[in-house]
C-alpha cells in the first residue's frame, strides 16, 4: 500500500528534473526561468515542487549533481592515479572533462550563473573547490618528495591556477566549435605538464617504477 505513492513522488522528482534540462537547453538564462515554467514542463503542482526542492537553488544543485560525480570521477583517475601517467594521459583526461562538459553544457553552466547568486550555493560550492585544489596540491607535493616535480614550484598556487583555468574552459565551450575539442586539450595538458613537471619529465610514476626495478 506504501510503495505506490513512493514510486509516484519519485516520477514527480525525476520529471522536474528532466525539466529544468529541457528548458535550459533552449539557451533561456536559468535566473530568468520562474518556477511556473517549470511547473508547466513538469506538469506537476507548486506543492509537489516544494516537496523535493526548497527553491530553484536547491534545484540546480540536484540538476547538476549527475555533472559533477562523474567530472570528479575523472578527474580523481589523474590526481589519484596509481599509474604511471604522462601528457597523453592527461589530455585524454581533460579531453573526457570537456566531453561532460558539453554534455551537461546548459546546467553546468547554470549551476555557476546561480552559484553567484546564491549565497549558501557559493558557500559550498567555494568550500568544495577549496577542499579538492588543496587534494591537488598535497599530489602536488608528494611529486616533489618523489623528484618528479621542480622543488620550486608552489603547489597551492600552481593547484589553483589548474583549478580556475579548467572551470573557465569548460564555460568557453560553448563559444568554440567541438571539433576543437581534442586540440584545444591537448594544448591544455601541455600547459599543465609544463608548469607542474617542466619539459624534460618521464612520466609521472615513470621514475619511481625504474628506480624499484634497478
Amino acid at each position: 500500500m506504501s510503495r505506490a505513492p513512493v514510486k509516484r513522488r519519485t516520477s514527480s522528482r525525476a520529471r522536474i528534473l528532466e525539466s529544468v534540462a529541457t528548458i535550459l537547453e533552449s539557451g533561456v538564462r536559468y535566473a530568468d526561468v520562474p518556477v511556473e515554467r517549470i511547473l508547466t514542463t513538469a506538469n506537476v503542482s507548486r506543492s509537489t515542487f516544494y516537496q523535493w526542492f526548497d527553491d530553484k537553488g536547491d534545484l540546480i544543485e540536484n540538476a547538476a549533481e549527475p555533472f559533477f560525480t562523474a567530472f570528479w570521477e575523472v578527474s580523481d583517475q589523474w590526481w589519484m592515479r596509481t599509474e604511471p601517467m604522462g601528457p597523453d594521459d592527461l589530455a585524454d583526461t581533460i579531453t573526457r572533462m570537456f566531453q561532460l562538459g558539453r554534455e551537461h553544457g546548459p546546467v553546468w553552466r547554470a549551476f555557476l550563473e546561480t552559484v553567484d547568486l546564491d549565497a549558501r550555493l557559493r558557500t559550498e560550492f567555494g568550500g568544495f573547490l577549496e577542499l579538492y585544489t588543496a587534494k591537488m596540491a598535497e599530489r602536488l607535493r608528494q611529486d616533489q618528495a618523489d623528484g618528479l616535480a621542480p622543488a620550486d614550484l608552489d603547489p597551492d598556487q600552481t593547484a589553483r591556477f589548474i583549478t580556475v583555468t579548467t572551470r573557465g574552459s569548460l564555460l568557453d565551450l560553448t563559444n568554440a566549435p567541438e571539433k576543437c575539442d581534442a586540440e584545444f586539450a591537448a594544448s591544455l595538458a601541455r600547459a599543465y605538464w609544463l608548469t607542474m613537471y617542466g619539459p624534460d619529465s618521464p612520466a609521472v610514476g615513470e621514475a619511481q617504477t625504474q628506480d624499484s626495478s634497478s
